[in-house]
């Protein structure tokens, strides 16, 4: 996922066992940017039917990179102990994403077809 400099990040984990949601656990999660710890063991939120969150705060995201998250459970029977994704923030001209709808719309209304 994509995201800008500044911003909350969300961050989603799946737990399964044989397939299906796995609820009442007892999740954590590591936080790195780039190769920088940044968060640890923070508690994990759970969602329902296996599904886990976590908030990176706004003033954590401070700067280009990629954030990625470790999801980690202790707990035997699931399908997979740890989990990770990752968010790519102010790659590739993502800082230009709140440019307005009408700003642009200005800009291509004189493109000839």
């Amino acid at each position: 996922m994509i995201e800008q400099i500044g911003v909350s990040l969300s961050f989603d984990a799946f737990y399964s066992t044989f397939g299906s949601g796995q609820t009442s656990l007892t999740v954590t999660v590591d936080v790195y940017k780039n190769s920088t710890k940044i968060v640890t063991a923070a508690s994990a939120t759970e969602v329902g039917d296996g599904l886990y969150t976590y908030t990176l705060a706004s003033n954590l995201n401070d700067g280009e990179g990629v954030y990625k998250a470790i999801f980690k459970t202790e707990t035997a029977t699931v399908d997979q102990k740890h989990l990770a994704c990752a968010w790519y923030v102010g790659k590739a001209g993502i800082e230009y994403l709140d440019a307005s709808i009408a700003a642009v719309k200005a800009k291509t209304d004189n493109l000839q077809s």
